[in-house]
């Protein structure tokens, strides 16, 4: 063991040019350096020795000042190079650790100081409370053992540590005196319904993307270890915390201390779920990071053995996905009902005559796109087509509205073959030339549209038992020939159709955007690009 440490006592430590002279700085100097400017930092250590007195005491004044003491002792160390070196890049390390468990630690102090404070009062948040708390004092040891472990490495490589250090004195409670009398209410307006209906309405999109992780049930660490980073990685979580973080400020800005807020009890509600989501966030978001660049992707197998007698085997992903993901999809859940409740009574009900889709009606493309744009909302639309009425977020009961629409298109071409008085009577031999001239007829005049060619065979009426046909008859016949090519989709008929929309002015308006970009596509059912403001359709 004494052989290994003069080992690594034997790599180089000393920078040389660090001074603007160009002089090589000695050892000496240079451990000088780093313990000088390392020494609030360093005084924590003896302040942990005393771990029976003081470790149920840390308060969030603490874990502030070890998270911004960490962070000064880890950018000095990068940019002395200690990444790149040996003999100190398992120091770096255990500061980076204890800077992360700080940084944790903070967030769940806070979190269960305020969460009886929370306006969401029931079990579960009593469940999150104590849940919380007992996180914490996992990451309240892996601190005290970061560092006793910094105190280790620091000693052996040679670095200072103060003999005195900060007292619990130094971090005292947070403690209000008192809660003044809140007379600054403001007066609510129409932004600021406005307001509401879009928070909830983005509430409701993230709410939906969110469950997408899948982090409604818990995970073992085995499958934890797989779904990062290909499907929970850094990246991802910091969209999501932006995103909510993004609600939080637009609540604050226009809802917060109005009139509106202090009137309905649901909007504070709604208010503790986004605060909640968005701290879980921020610790789900710090502990990925620290697991993808200091356990997983680990330049040195024998530095993360090490760091594993800190944080444990899998602590610090089961904290991440069964504590911070599972909790955020769970208040998330929270304010689902909360949003869809809001969207509802703020929305301002509108209606629009739209035009069906040119090409098959109500076929998948277009109904997916007028789906998603209910859903995008979080609203309830409707779509009414005569004296029926169709659910417009469910794509099935839009595909239910092609059956009314293609019957009105059969009656369509049906008046216009009665005032065609020139059909006479035919015999069964001309009967398909005759079929043939009247469909020509209706796509000369712009009231058929062919999708696919039409051969001979689709002309021909079976089983015929008559050898001439009146023209009442003929009329039948080829009604019956072009029902037969629409529901094989070679033809459509084209006619001023509409459906009328009602709901929110906000779906409502992004629907009839749709449909002047054609639902999505030309003539011929191919692709064509959306407009900006509906952009989000592609997601």
């Amino acid at each position: 063991m004494q052989g290994e440490q003069n080992k690594r006592k034997s790599y180089p430590v000393t920078l040389s040019a660090c001074t603007p002279d160009k002089k090589r700085t000695t050892r000496s100097d240079f451990l000088h350096g780093v313990s000088t400017q390392m020494a609030d930092f360093l005084k924590i250590i003896p302040f942990m020795h005393d771990e029976e007195e003081h470790w149920v005491q840390y308060s969030k004044r603490f874990y502030e000042y070890v998270s911004s003491q960490a962070e000064l002792a880890e950018t000095l160390l990068d940019s002395c190079g200690a990444k790149e070196n040996r003999a100190w890049f398992f120091l770096r390390e255990i500061v980076a650790s204890v800077r992360c468990f700080s940084k944790v630690s903070y967030i769940l102090r806070y979190l269960e100081l305020r969460a009886s404070t929370y306006d969401i009062l029931d079990g579960e948040t009593s469940e999150f409370k104590t849940i919380t708390e007992d996180v914490r004092k996992l990451f309240d040891g892996m601190l005290r053992k970061g560092f006793a472990a910094l105190e280790a490495e620091a000693s052996d490589i040679g670095i200072t540590i103060p003999q005195e250090g900060v007292t619990a004195d130094d971090f005292p409670y947070f403690c209000t005196p008192g809660k003044l009398y809140a007379d600054m209410w403001v007066e609510s307006s129409s932004r600021e319904e406005e307001a509401i209906v879009k928070i909830a309405t983005s509430y409701l999109e993230i709410a939906e993307e969110y469950t997408l992780l899948g982090f409604c049930q818990i995970f073992s660490p085995e499958r934890l270890i797989e779904m990062v980073p290909e499907h929970v990685n850094e990246e991802r979580l910091r969209t999501f915390e932006a995103e909510v973080h993004n609600l939080q400020s637009v609540y604050d800005t226009y809802i917060g201390y109005t009139r509106m807020e202090a009137n309905d009890a649901r909007l504070p509600k709604l208010r503790s779920c986004v605060s909640i989501a968005l701290h879980l966030l921020e610790i789900a978001t710090v502990l990925v990071h620290f697991h993808e660049r200091h356990e997983r992707s680990s330049r040195h197998v024998d530095i993360y053995q090490k760091l594993q007698g800190i944080t444990g085997t899998y602590q610090i992903l089961d904290a991440m996905g069964n504590y911070a993901l599972f909790y955020c999809t769970r208040f998330l859940q929270k304010g689902k009902q909360l949003s869809e409740e809001a969207v509802m009574d703020y929305a301002q009900i509108t209606s629009k005559r739209i035009p069906i889709p040119m090409y098959r009606g109500f076929h998948v493309r277009p109904s997916t796109y007028i789906a998603k744009i209910a859903r995008h909302y979080g609203a309830e639309v409707q779509m009414h087509l005569g004296d029926e009425m169709y659910d417009a977020s469910c794509v099935f009961d839009l595909f239910r509205a092609n059956e009314k629409i293609n019957m009105e298109k059969r009656r369509f071409i049906a008046k216009k073959l009665i005032s065609a008085q020139h059909i006479a009577p035919t015999d069964a031999h001309t009967l398909p030339q005759v079929i043939k001239r009247e469909i020509k007829y209706l796509i000369d005049e712009k009231l058929l549209v062919v999708h696919q060619e039409i051969v001979p065979d689709d002309l021909l009426i079976p089983d015929l038992d008559k050898s001439l046909f009146t023209p009442e008859e003929v009329r039948g016949a080829i009604n019956e020939v072009i029902t037969r090519l629409l529901a094989l989709g070679k033809i459509d008929i084209t006619m001023p159709l509409y459906v009328t929309f009602i709901g929110d002015k906000r779906p409502l308006g992004d629907i009839a955007i749709l449909a002047q970009s054609g639902y999505g596509e030309d003539s011929k059912g191919n692709n064509v690009p959306l407009p900006e403001q509906i952009s989000y359709l592609y997601k």
